[in-house]
């Protein structure tokens, strides 16, 4: 059973996606993605858009979780996952 959190940067859902495979010691396989976090910016600015295209992709699995961070994505999962012992990821999702 491996888990591990990954975060991507990028101008579309797909570039970060790709950013995310790229950075990952794993290979990304459809339906492999369980939570999507959103950084408090990001949901002030809108999410609607996102939830649109990852309704539209067939690769996306059917059970999805979402969460929206108070700090940025990448500080509730990196930084935050740093300073408990438990993975952070595996936590959001089984809330």
């Amino acid at each position: 059973n491996v888990t591990e959190s990954n975060s991507g940067i990028g101008t579309t859902i797909r570039d970060a996606y790709l950013d995310a495979e790229r950075n990952s010691s794993l290979n990304f396989l459809p339906g492999q993605i369980r939570l999507v976090v959103y950084g408090k910016d990001t949901a002030e600015i809108g999410i609607a858009p996102f939830f649109t295209l990852l309704v539209r992709d067939t690769r996306m699995p059917d059970m999805m979780f979402s969460a929206v961070s108070t700090t940025t994505a990448k500080q509730l999962l990196l930084e935050a996952g740093q300073l408990i012992d438990i993975d952070i990821g595996r936590y959001l999702q089984e809330l």
